[in-house]
């Protein structure tokens, strides 16, 4: 059977770079597939470039709408898409020849096709400036997954799979009625993926990397208030609830990802000249709050959750300003 893919790609000013992913999937050896560019309201040349595809090619649609940002525009994708897998392509990435062509042909590993999310290693291409200066190839093994290993295994294995969106392919039927959050600025693409787990009966790793993610090392980094993190990641931690994933893991869940956005987050803060107290104490409240009885950091990381668990009990915003401002400095003067 050959399995129909619909292809969504999101652009905001993409003209730069928008064509090298057109062109990846116009070049697919797979051929039963349809690209749809949602164009979040765009001032260069990007429609120009879109509708010139468009018009040359009928499995092409372009649509463009108001600015409103990343996930509204997935959204108003998924209306339009008429495949049985569906998969979301980031506009200045660029995709192999054969991607699809090898993410399909492992189909057969799985018996229950229409309810298996497809998973597969990727490659990241460093920038700096405009010139690549690595890359680094992850890759997965062809395995069968069922939803109850999944879940009991999330917390050691999530990262694996990768927490975007670029390198799956979900079913059609998975993601019916999904629909991914306007108000996260990051974070989106994993709650969306943590919310198809309900539906699923496998997820399949495979071995495949053949996607380029593009990641520009001095791009200006994003932050939201920290109450907006924890709105993520309390939907997150409901999505695995009601998935499956058993009582004991849950908890420790959600606050090891709380402790490493933490880190994350003070880190960021520590370039300001003064580090907003209201935030930090916040921060810290959060983290004193939240923890389970019993946890221990685990799997990845563990030296930012040891440090966050510090801060949180000792629970002093002059002290944690002290330790990020000195890790801060010591960061920029070996450079």
């Amino acid at each position: 059977m050959s399995y129909k893919v619909s292809i969504i790609i999101p652009a905001f000013n993409e003209g730069k770079n928008i064509n090298k992913i057109l062109t990846s999937a116009l070049n697919q050896t797979y051929d039963n597939f349809e690209v749809i560019v949602v164009d979040d309201g765009s001032q260069d040349n990007t429609g120009k470039i879109c509708e010139k595809y468009k018009k040359k090619y009928s499995n092409f649609r372009y649509i463009y709408k108001e600015n409103s940002g990343v996930s509204n525009a997935r959204n108003l994708g998924l209306k339009y898409i008429t495949g049985d897998y569906v998969c979301f392509w980031d506009a200045d990435d660029w995709v192999e020849f054969n991607y699809l062509e090898k993410m399909l042909s492992a189909i057969h590993l799985t018996p229950s096709p229409k309810n298996t999310i497809l998973v597969a290693g990727c490659i990241i291409d460093y920038y700096k400036e405009n010139t690549k200066s690595n890359s680094e190839v992850l890759t997965l093994n062809n395995r069968l997954i069922s939803k109850k290993e999944v879940l009991n295994y999330f917390l050691e294995e999530h990262e694996k799979y990768r927490l975007e969106l670029w390198n799956k392919l979900f079913p059609a039927k998975v993601i019916k009625k999904k629909y991914f959050k306007s108000q996260f600025v990051l974070g989106e693409d994993f709650e969306f993926f943590t919310q198809c787990l309900n539906k699923i009966d496998y997820l399949l790793t495979v071995n495949v990397a053949s996607y380029h993610y593009k990641v520009c090392m001095n791009q200006m980094k994003h932050y939201t208030p920290f109450i907006n993190e924890v709105e993520r990641e309390r939907f997150i931690q409901k999505n695995l609830i009601r998935a499956g994933m058993p009582n004991n893991l849950y908890n420790s869940f959600y606050y090891r990802r709380l402790l490493i956005t933490a880190y994350t987050a003070l880190s960021y803060l520590a370039g300001n000249n003064k580090m907003p107290q209201d935030e930090v104490v916040f921060i810290l409240n959060e983290l004193r709050d939240s923890r389970p009885n019993t946890f221990k950091p685990c799997v990845n990381y563990k030296k930012a959750q040891r440090i966050m668990l510090i801060l949180s009990q000792l629970h002093s915003p002059k002290i944690a300003e002290k330790y990020f401002k000195l890790k801060r400095k010591l960061k920029y003067s070996n450079k």
